[in-house]
């Protein structure tokens, strides 16, 4: 499936998704989560409970989204530390996804300022997510989130 699904279905979707990313779920779980949900990056930038195309969105939900995304990365970030023997290559997947997904967030002033107060600023910048990921192109993918 691409996207968030239908208009109907989709805040129940997005509340699926972000369970999923809870830190007690198994990792290939909470990665599958986080790869949807930044494969709909777009679509998901344009939810914000101050979009008239969007009203039944609420902040609480977004609020718990931006929280859900922050604790698969920093889960995936411990597990690193912990598992020497993990694969870089599959361990810099999540962080990928991750930075993809906050870029395209942060182009939307409401999204911006929740990831800011939601602490994905300190975390990217005082993560090694960027230089972590072998296969990430662009290491200056962030300039514009500063």
């Amino acid at each position: 499936m691409h996207g968030l699904g239908s208009s109907a279905k989709r805040l129940s979707y997005v509340k699926a998704l972000t369970r999923c990313m809870a830190h007690t779920r198994p990792r290939r779980v909470r990665y599958a989560a986080l790869r949807v949900v930044s494969e709909a990056r777009e679509e998901l930038a344009s939810m914000t409970n101050s979009d008239s195309a969007s009203l039944d969105v609420d902040t609480t939900l977004l609020d718990g989204l931006s929280h859900a995304l922050l604790t698969v990365v920093r889960t995936n970030h411990d597990q690193k530390m912990q598992d020497s023997t993990s694969d870089a290559y599959s361990a810099a997947i999540p962080n990928d996804h991750y930075l993809r997904l906050i870029f395209a967030l942060q182009k939307n002033d409401e999204w911006c300022k929740r990831l800011a107060s939601g602490g994905h600023l300190e975390w990217c910048n005082s993560s090694s997510l960027i230089l972590a990921s072998p296969q990430f192109s662009d290491k200056v993918y962030l300039a514009g989130f500063v």
